[in-house]
């Protein structure tokens, strides 16, 4: 596994890899949702593409599927987990874990990562609204000067641009909606580009 350890709530890995990431030209993100106690499809996920990932975005409901690499001796995918790993409370998540040895975790509502001259908001969405309406995410994630928004929440697959924010959601891993199928994404940023994200169905 690559070093680990809590640089803030909900954000792991070191300040090392944070500011690598910061600085890159270009960076590949790893984006999964709606878990929902689904390990096996974590793992699955992880061994398949974590190598070639800058960071692992999680938004929200089956945080306990990513806590277990910290409570496990010897994780399966140990050594495949990306540098960062970030993760966000949905509504089926409690907000606080306990994790060895008697360390308290605490999960936000919202985090935020840089890279490449691009700002992203991590969110699980059920508090902008996401079922209904996209406004309330996108006001959010101009208000927080991000231009790119990463949700979940809704089990379906979405991937928008709307007053040049782009809009993400990966689509559930265990439970997806709407006719969609089993899904993650990945998530290309360029410092010149448009992000452009590329679903992968399970």
């Amino acid at each position: 596994m690559n070093e680990f350890r809590l640089l803030k709530k909900g954000l792991f890995g070191t300040s090392k890899a944070l500011d690598a990431l910061s600085e890159k030209e270009e960076s590949l993100f790893l984006l999964i949702s709606d878990s929902h106690n689904s390990p096996q499809a974590v793992d699955e996920i992880i061994l398949r593409y974590g190598k070639k990932a800058d960071a692992l975005l999680f938004s929200g409901d089956g945080v306990t599927d990513f806590l277990r690499f910290f409570q496990e001796e010897k994780p399966k995918c140990q050594e495949n987990i990306p540098p960062i790993l970030a993760l966000v409370a949905g509504n089926c998540d409690e907000t606080k874990h306990l994790i060895p040895p008697k360390k308290i975790v605490e999960i936000p509502a919202a985090l935020f990562i840089e890279t490449a001259k691009h700002r992203i908001m991590l969110t699980p969405g059920h508090r902008f609204g996401v079922d209904f309406s996209l406004d309330l995410l996108v006001q959010a994630a101009l208000t927080n000067a991000c231009d790119i928004a990463v949700f979940g929440h809704t089990h379906i697959p979405e991937y928008t641009k709307i007053s040049g924010v782009t809009l993400i959601n990966p689509g559930s891993i265990s439970r997806p909606r709407g006719g969609s199928q089993k899904s993650f994404a990945l998530l290309h940023i360029k410092k010149t580009c448009e992000p452009k994200a590329e679903f992968v169905h399970l």
